[in-house]
C-alpha cells in the first residue's frame, strides 16, 4: 500500500509539472474594427515561464517562430503574403522570468483582402518547448466603408523616368470613405490603381457639420481641409503614394479657412483662417 501511494502521488506530481505552462503569451488588437485595407497592429506579450533563457535563432537547437492563426467567419484559414516576412523573432533572448514585447502589422503579414468577420490567435514554438502555445482569441472587423469622394488623377512624368513616352498615362485613385470603428466616424484616404493599394490614412473624424474640402494640384498631390472641432481645422497634403507632405492646423475665430486653386499654376493654398501650427516649420 505504501508504494502504491508512493507511486501515485509521483505520477500526480510528474502530470502536474508538465501542466505547468513554459510561456504565457497574450494577443492585443490596436482596435477591433477597420476599413478594408487598413494597417491592422497586433500586439504581442510572451513571458518565459520556464527557468531556462529562450534564444531565438538559425541554430537547430534555437529554432522558434511566432505566427498567426486569422480565420474568417466562414472558418476558413488566411493565408499569408508571398513577400511576408516572418522570421521576425530571430535575435530575440528571452530571460527566464522576462516578458517580451513585439507590434506587427497583420494586413501586411496576412492576405487580408476582403471585408467581413474574422478572428486570431498568435501561436508561439520553438525547439527547447514540449509543445505549442496559442494565445486568447480575439475578434475583429473588416470594413468596406462608404464613400464620400473621390477622384482619378495622372501620374506625374517626373515620377515616370523609366516609362516610354508613347506608353498611357498612368493613373491613381484618390477616395475618401467614413466608417464607424466603435467610437468615432472615422474619415479615410485611401489611394490606389487597378493593381494596388498604396495606402489608407486616417485623417479626422466626421463631425457632421460638412465634408473635408478636397483638391488637386499640379502635381498630382491631394489639398484636404477638414473640420477637427467648432473653432479648428486640420490641412493635408499627400502625394500619390499616399506620403504626406504637408499637414497644418489653422483657426477660424476670425475667417473660416477653405481651399484655393490658381487656375493657371494649378497651385492650392489655404484662404482665410490664422495658421496655427505647420509640420515644414
Amino acid at each position: 500500500m505504501v508504494k502504491t501511494k508512493l507511486v501515485s502521488g509521483f505520477c500526480l506530481f510528474f502530470i502536474c509539472f508538465l501542466c505547468i505552462p513554459q510561456v504565457a503569451i497574450k494577443l492585443e488588437l490596436n482596435k477591433k474594427r477597420f476599413i478594408l485595407y487598413e494597417n491592422i497592429f497586433a500586439t504581442v506579450l510572451v513571458r518565459n515561464l520556464s527557468s531556462h533563457p529562450l534564444v531565438f535563432g538559425k541554430h537547430k537547437q534555437m529554432t522558434g517562430m511566432l505566427f498567426f492563426n486569422i480565420k474568417d467567419s466562414e472558418n476558413n484559414r488566411i493565408k499569408p503574403r508571398e513577400s511576408a516576412q516572418i522570421d521576425f523573432m530571430e535575435g530575440v533572448i528571452l530571460e527566464p522570468g522576462r516578458t517580451t514585447e513585439l507590434t506587427l502589422s497583420l494586413s501586411q503579414l496576412y492576405a487580408l483582402n476582403k471585408s467581413g468577420k474574422y478572428e486570431v490567435n498568435a501561436l508561439i514554438k520553438h525547439s527547447q518547448l514540449s509543445e505549442l502555445y496559442i494565445s486568447n482569441t480575439v475578434k475583429f472587423n473588416i470594413l468596406q466603408g462608404r464613400r464620400i469622394w473621390e477622384a482619378s488623377v495622372g501620374v506625374p512624368a517626373v515620377m515616370l523616368q523609366n516609362e516610354k513616352k508613347k506608353d498611357k498615362i498612368k493613373k491613381r485613385k484618390y477616395e475618401l470613405k467614413t466608417y464607424f470603428d466603435g467610437e468615432d466616424k472615422v474619415i479615410c484616404l485611401i489611394v490606389s490603381d487597378d493593381k494596388y493599394i498604396y495606402g489608407v490614412a486616417r485623417i479626422g473624424v466626421d463631425l457632421g457639420n460638412e465634408k473635408p474640402e478636397c483638391l488637386i494640384d499640379n502635381y498630382s498631390r491631394i489639398h484636404i481641409l477638414i473640420q477637427s472641432d467648432n473653432r479648428n481645422y486640420n490641412y493635408y497634403v499627400y502625394d500619390i503614394n499616399c506620403n504626406l507632405d504637408e499637414r497644418a492646423e489653422f483657426t477660424a475665430e476670425k475667417s473660416t479657412p477653405n481651399l484655393t486653386i490658381d487656375e493657371e499654376s494649378g497651385k492650392v493654398e489655404v484662404s482665410g483662417g490664422e495658421m496655427i501650427f505647420n509640420n515644414n516649420n
